[in-house]
């Protein structure tokens, strides 16, 4: 009887012991605080956005985590996320039965949590020694985060493919939309795209890859998360071709509010995007034909009078097709002379 008391004892011991250096080094990791700067116009669209310095399309958090990304995510990697303490003691046996069957690794059984402490340890050796230390970290997160920011932490660090990190950048990168504006079939397909984005993606192995979207929006529908209407329309909708071309509405405006904003990334202004939009197609049209007489510079500022909101930005003609000298000037803060000030108002 005392032995057994004291290997419980110890038991305890260990555990206890094990726990605090969980929660200390849980503590201790300091997230990147280099983010791709982002420019929003008045409805919420982007308008601009530029690579984080390490060369990183990462977004810094900026909506809510919608409703169906949650479900379509814990339905896809970890259902008992919410039951655990960062590990599943059942997915690891499950895992290492299904290892063993098939002779090789199938399946890590890793919670969120885990990945989550994977992703920040950043290690590309897959061991005994590894996992044991992620699933220490694992314990030590889910004492150090409520299960919402381990959540948010995931949807910040997971890879979806070449140099895009997070889902807000997923979400830009692949679909040009907000977060906010997510269906059921893109919140299904930004679920399973990290499990393999190295493997499986949008440029490679899309039929596996729309398979397992599409195996996972009928396991949603057979256990009434989603409706069937919901589950039939989403598996109509193609997944993307290729990332989206980026908007380049307003790159001087970004550059003007980074300079003036240093450390801020999200920048939502007043500016209207189908205004912007004609405002910038007004400037081609001038441009083609001004350059004609070498005049390649230009900038337009739309302020409205009643309340001197500024509704279009447009610092100097950017054209994708075609160099333009000295486009990276901001026309409109540079520097003029008494006299051209006042040819606006004399015109």
């Amino acid at each position: 009887m005392n032995l057994i008391f004291r290997f419980l004892k110890s038991i305890i011991f260990i555990g206890l012991f094990v726990w605090i250096i969980a929660v200390i080094w849980a503590s201790q990791f300091k997230f990147t605080d280099d983010f791709s700067p982002v420019l929003f116009s008045k409805e919420g669209k982007v308008l601009s956005v530029k690579v984080a310095k390490d060369g990183q399309w990462r977004f810094k958090k900026n909506v809510e985590l919608p409703e169906n990304y949650v479900k379509c995510l814990l339905q896809f990697e970890d259902k008992n996320f919410y039951l655990h303490l960062g590990v599943d003691p059942i997915g690891l046996i499950r895992a290492a039965y299904l290892n063993f069957k098939k002779g090789r690794v199938v399946s890590g059984g890793s919670t969120i949590t885990m990945q989550v402490a994977r992703l920040i340890l950043n290690s590309p050796n897959r061991n005994v020694i590894r996992k044991f230390s992620e699933i220490v970290l694992a314990i030590g997160i889910e004492f150090r985060y409520s299960k919402k920011q381990i959540l948010q932490l995931y949807s910040e660090l997971a890879p979806y493919g070449s140099n895009v990190i997070g889902v807000e950048a997923a979400m830009i990168r692949y679909y040009n939309k907000s977060l906010k504006d997510l269906s059921w079939s893109e919140a299904a397909m930004l679920a399973v795209l990290p499990n393999q984005p190295s493997l499986i993606h949008i440029g490679k192995n899309r039929v596996k890859l729309i398979e397992k979207r599409n195996q996972l929006l009928k396991n949603l529908f057979e256990k009434h998360l989603i409706s069937k209407e919901s589950f039939e329309l989403s598996l109509l909708e193609p997944i993307p071709q290729k990332p989206e071309k980026l908007n380049r509405l307003a790159p001087h405006a970004l550059d003007y509010l980074q300079a003036r904003y240093p450390g801020q990334f999200i920048f939502k202004s007043n500016i209207d995007s189908k205004l912007q939009s004609v405002v910038q197609e007004i400037c081609g049209r001038h441009h083609n034909v001004l350059a004609q007489n070498e005049i390649r510079n230009l900038a337009v500022l739309v302020v409205s009078n009643s309340d001197q909101k500024v509704l279009s930005y447009i610092g100097n003609m950017v054209n994708d097709t075609q160099a333009v000298a000295q486009a990276e000037v901001n026309m409109i803060h540079a520097p003029r002379s008494s006299g051209s000030i006042l040819k606006p108002l004399l015109v």
